[in-house]
């Protein structure tokens, strides 16, 4: 499935199948300024407002050998960041993933290069996986997923034409109640350096070889797509 942060389209990616059962996963929507304050005041979070209900889109899901209960989906908080270099974000963020019992959290437009090491942006807890923007201020992705999950980072067979095009993809996987999810971030610009159709045609080719590798897992895509057209 695909997660903007204010809806999803089941047709965002062809060849895409919905689940015969149809799950629901709750999301935290908030503005962003709720994550850019600079106080460490507790977040106050109205469920009945900040939870929207997204629901699960599966790819080829007549892969799926086993059922998944509610109770064994992940909780997943995705937020665009514009920076987690700025004070106290990480700890900010850190109080979100904990108030909220978080899984795994996608963040995009981290700002974080190479003169930013990992440990400045740990989360205790969490495994911490990234992949900044080369060449250029802004932009970059990383995923949190908490320990205990079994969280690596995915490689696909068009990661190195990635890079070299500048797609701010990530794709990690982690395994769940005996369940084996797939997990991208993506991050696509509204001013992207890189070809429109080579990215979705990237993201076809990454999914159709996720599935293929790893049959029976869930496969999840979210991040902040700028209205990325890929009906």
């Amino acid at each position: 499935g695909s997660v903007d942060g204010t809806n999803i389209n089941h047709h965002n990616l062809t060849r895409c199948e919905k689940f015969d059962l149809e799950f629901h996963i709750p999301v935290r929507v908030c503005e962003r300024a709720d994550f850019y304050r600079r106080s460490l005041q507790p977040v106050k979070c109205d469920m009945t407002h900040s939870v929207r209900r997204i629901s699960l889109v599966h790819l080829n899901s007549h892969s799926v050998e086993h059922s998944v209960g509610c109770s064994n989906l992940p909780r997943i908080f995705v937020v665009n960041a514009r920076s987690l270099t700025k004070n106290n974000a990480v700890q900010l963020l850190h109080t979100d993933l904990t108030a909220l019992d978080i899984d795994i959290a996608a963040i995009t437009e981290t700002w974080l290069h190479k003169v930013h090491s990992d440990s400045s942006v740990a989360i205790n807890g969490y495994a911490l996986f990234r992949l900044d923007r080369v060449g250029r201020k802004g932009g970059g992705v990383c995923v949190y997923v908490r320990d205990g999950l079994h969280a690596t980072c995915l490689h696909t067979a068009k990661h190195k034409f990635g890079l070299i095009n500048k797609h701010e993809l990530l794709w990690v996987t982690f395994t769940k109640s005996n369940v084996k999810f797939l997990f991208g971030v993506l991050y696509h610009p509204p001013r992207a350096q890189y070809e429109v159709n080579e990215l979705i045609d990237r993201l076809h080719c990454d999914i159709e070889e996720l599935v293929s590798l790893h049959p029976g897992s869930l496969i999840f895509l979210v991040g902040d797509f700028n209205r990325l057209d890929i009906t």
